[in-house]
């Protein structure tokens, strides 16, 4: 386990330099465990929260007032900090550190939500996470997130890969693959309760999962508390600082509007 709750000098310096840094392991297996039931009680019904939003091959994308399948095959499942488990994760005190130093006191979620990428399904071509991909304009751009492993993430199986060092501009749709094309990419394998910090502009995508297993994990990304699109307030769930919510204290749905589009799309 990690034994420290802040970015050391060495993974701020990688951070800066390549736009991403290993967390190592987070969450004990417990802990891990614990969010592995949870997800798999929301995916088969028998634990529901209004506002949570999923997708998968055959509905497509729902929300809590659609007819869900009770299956463990679905793409994507937003909102989750509706959920004590999630919410208690997504502030970890090392998390609040990462974003107090990156945004402030008072941080909100852009948007959370598992991945699941399914055996012999899944894959994602390269892209940022911001701009025209966000088919939003953010001010200020969200730049954090953090991606967990809930299984063992490994190039056979679909892991994130990333090209170091593109997270210094956005960089326009229509030149990506070009960059892509001139540029090797880095596979990041992790072990299952490990964590990987992201710049969302490193360009990022991932392969099908040509294993007989599915690969799990879990994103977070953080925001200020103030953040506008095009212009206006949109009042994201805050996770720290001024008006946090907090477990155990009941809550609705305050999902930034582009930021559910967009999950549902990516």
């Amino acid at each position: 386990m990690r034994n420290h709750d802040d970015l050391t000098r060495d993974e701020l310096e990688q951070f800066d330099r390549e736009g991403y840094v290993f967390l190592g392991r987070v969450l004990t297996d417990d802990e891990r465990a614990a969010l592995q039931r949870r997800l798999d009680q929301i995916m088969l019904g028998t634990v529901r929260y209004e506002g949570l939003r999923a997708q998968s091959h055959r509905l497509g994308t729902i929300s809590d007032g659609d007819a869900w399948d009770s299956t463990l095959a679905y793409r994507k499942i937003g909102c989750l900090y509706l959920d004590d488990l999630f919410l208690t994760y997504f502030q970890k005190p090392l998390f609040r550190n990462i974003a107090r130093h990156f945004i402030g006191a008072d941080v909100a979620l852009q948007r959370d939500m598992l991945f699941n990428n399914y055996p012999h399904e899944g894959g994602i071509g390269f892209h940022q996470d911001g701009g025209e991909n966000w088919n939003r304009a953010y001010d200020p751009d969200p730049v954090i997130t953090i991606w967990t492993a809930l299984d063992c993430a490994t190039v056979r199986n679909g892991c994130v890969q990333v090209i170091p060092g593109t997270h210094k501009t956005l960089i326009p749709l229509a030149q990506v693959s070009d960059v892509v094309s001139r540029h090797s990419t880095v596979p990041l394998e992790v072990e299952a309760g490990e964590a990987i910090l992201l710049h969302n502009w490193t360009l990022h995508g991932s392969e099908r999962n040509e294993s007989e297993e599915p690969r799990r994990a879990v994103t977070v990304c953080y925001c200020d508390a103030l953040l506008r699109q095009e212009g206006e307030p949109v009042n994201p769930p805050r996770v720290f600082g001024r008006g946090a919510m907090r477990p155990g204290v009941p809550r609705s749905a305050a999902e930034v509007t582009g930021g559910g589009e967009t999950m549902m799309t990516r």
